[in-house]
């Protein structure tokens, strides 16, 4: 019918979801920037803590079949500072104390807890297998900054509809997805960072 529109209610529901799925299909992995966020993000489930000492550094080691993985060395054991050539997942650092932090607020840390937790039902990053740590980013970030993104696009489309009801909806939808996909929220909404 013509003129019909679907409710507010349908709308924001298949946004949300659309908008998910393309976050979710665009992923940055990890960087400096979204690799202290994280180390601090597993700090705070695993040790309880937001110092992120023994979730700094790695060192690629094989096993018995010849396989790679990464194992993590704990800056409180004395015998990392022998390891040969560790490699930090991060620089981007403060330290006090004598320990390390991520020089970055910790809202976002706080913020993408919950999605690590549901990321730790289907993952065990805790393996040493890479892949393993990086679905845990993955899921972390899109459960976290992926979805509060997606709810900006909602609330987005809300917005508009209450500011300009006299527009057409498609008019609003189009304003709606050029928010959400062609400005700066799209490739923030793509890894843990708090921008």
């Amino acid at each position: 019918m013509p003129g019909h529109e679907p409710s507010r209610r349908a709308t924001g529901l298949v946004l949300f979801a659309l908008l998910l799925l393309w976050y979710g299909w665009f992923d940055q992995g990890g960087g400096w920037n979204q690799n202290a966020r994280f180390a601090q993000v597993r700090a705070l489930s695993h040790d309880a803590r937001f110092a992120i000492d023994d979730q700094l550094l790695y060192t690629l080691a094989t096993d018995a079949e010849g396989r790679a993985h990464y194992t993590r060395l704990r800056l409180s054991d004395p015998a990392t500072r022998s390891t040969r050539l560790p490699r930090a997942v991060s620089l981007d650092l403060s330290t006090f104390a004598s320990h390390f932090y991520p020089n970055k607020p910790p809202g976002l840390t706080l913020l993408a807890l919950p999605g690590y937790q549901l990321a730790r039902l289907v993952t065990d990053p805790g393996s040493g297998d890479w892949w393993q740590l990086d679905l845990a980013l993955y899921l972390t970030s899109l459960l976290s900054v992926g979805v509060l993104a997606a709810l900006g696009g909602v609330a987005f489309f809300d917005v508009a509809t209450r500011l300009f009801p006299q527009a057409s909806y498609r008019s609003r939808l189009l304003a709606t997805l050029s928010y959400a996909l062609a400005t700066p929220v799209f490739a923030y909404a793509t890894f843990l960072i708090d921008h």
